[in-house]
């Protein structure tokens, strides 16, 4: 059994190279979108059943757009948003790997952990729209290894593959 977790397409905080978070929500460039419908046409025969994607403006106007194409079950979900980021919000983007295993002035491993720990059970064949950090952390407690530990590089709408 598998499952697909992708990234959203390029947002305008992206474009900006600044960290965004629940107060600085940023809306898809139009490029996002074109990149979204893509998305969309390559992972239709992969026969996806449900898409489950963060609430985060980002990642739900992708799965909308996806879910258009799909025409699926879609699940937008608090749960599943970007990791807090504190402080670094709204400032420049550093290195995406201190943003991943760093803990300070940020939402704990803990807490990403508990606020997991609440999303429906993830099936075969379901398609997660994330983001560049919280998707790689969710992937780690989905296989029950150290938080922080394996980086997962995710570029814009970029999507992998994991084994149920």
């Amino acid at each position: 059994m598998v499952y697909y977790c992708a990234r959203h397409p390029v947002s305008f905080s992206n474009l900006a190279g600044i960290v965004s978070g629940p107060d600085m929500d940023p809306e898809i460039t139009p490029q996002g979108i074109v990149d979204s419908e893509e998305f969309a046409l390559r992972v239709k025969p992969f026969g996806i059943r449900r898409i489950i994607s963060s609430n985060f403006r980002r990642a739900s106007q992708m799965a909308e757009i996806v879910n258009d194409v799909l025409g699926v079950e879609l699940i937008v979900l608090e749960e599943y948003q970007e990791r807090y980021f504190g402080i670094r919000i709204g400032k420049p983007l550093p290195d995406l790997r201190v943003l991943y295993e760093s803990n300070e002035g940020m939402e704990t491993f803990e807490q990403l952990e508990k606020r997991f720990s609440r999303m429906p059970a993830i099936m075969d064949d379901d398609l997660l729209i994330g983001h560049s950090i919280a998707t790689p952390l969710f992937i780690d407690y989905r296989s029950k290894k150290p938080m922080g530990k394996n980086f997962i590089r995710f570029g814009n709408c970029e999507y992998r593959v994991f084994e149920l």
